[in-house]
């Protein structure tokens, strides 16, 4: 019986080890985690519902706007190029309807 292959053995464990530390190292080098993309898209997405509210989107489009450039050309993430573009439509949004509320407010 002692001359059988033990799979447990001490070498086969460290193998286990480095290999599954190489693979968490590409793991993490793949995925880089910026808090900035995160806000970015989070205060993107507020600022389009929000766009009746001028006190909640001119803050919330601008920074998402901000936070969404600085983290995009840092690190090229999705989450931060979509809250770029998502502060600008909220923007853009805001200032039809304010454009439009005062058309309809001087024609009264």
């Amino acid at each position: 019986m002692s001359d059988t292959v033990n799979p447990f053995k001490e070498q086969n464990m460290n193998r286990t080890e480095k290999v599954s530390a190489v693979e968490a190292e590409s793991v993490i080098e793949k995925r880089p985690r910026n808090l900035h993309s995160s806000l970015a898209l989070t205060l993107g997405i507020i600022s389009i519902p929000a766009a009746f509210f001028w006190y909640i989107v001119l803050p919330a489009g601008i920074l998402a706007i901000v936070f969404g450039a600085k983290s995009y050309r840092e690190t090229g993430a999705g989450p931060a190029k979509a809250g770029f573009i998502l502060g600008i439509i909220g923007l853009c949004l805001f200032a039809v309807l304010y454009v439009t509320s005062i058309g309809v407010i001087l024609e009264m």
